[in-house]
């Protein structure tokens, strides 16, 4: 990456984290408004109880996003950055976190079945 691009990205980062910040001191919580991609990122913003079935988010840096009650059956997270998320009621059947890294948040309180987990063993206690 040439290091005029570096410098664009490293602002759109900033940028958007500084926003996020803001709502976040006013106590509102805002819908993430960056497309569901793969290498996306996504920061301090609200999925919650959003259809994201079939979500293509391999290699995305997602931190303190709120996945609560979404549905992210057979969505990819394969080498996906996850920090401090928030799974809770997530559905997250036959999804794929192969590779991927988990740090913080609450991933235990989602539904697993047939979830291929991060170390590549399949999670299936919510079938």
């Amino acid at each position: 990456m040439g290091a005029g691009r570096a410098l664009v990205c490293m602002v759109l980062v900033l940028a958007l984290t500084t926003a996020a910040c803001d709502d976040e001191k006013s106590g509102k919580t805002t819908r993430c408004t960056a497309p569901a991609t793969p290498g996306a990122f996504l920061a301090n913003c609200s999925l919650a109880r959003q259809d994201l079935k079939n979500a293509k988010l391999s290699g995305a840096i997602i931190s303190g996003v709120d996945f609560s009650g979404a549905d992210l059956s057979g969505a990819d997270l394969t080498n996906a950055n996850l920090n401090e998320v928030t799974f809770a009621g997530a559905i997250l059947k036959g999804a794929n976190l192969t590779g991927a890294t988990i740090s913080g948040g609450n991933i235990q309180k989602a539904a697993f079945c047939n979830t291929t987990m991060p170390d590549g063993h399949v999670a299936s206690a919510d079938c």
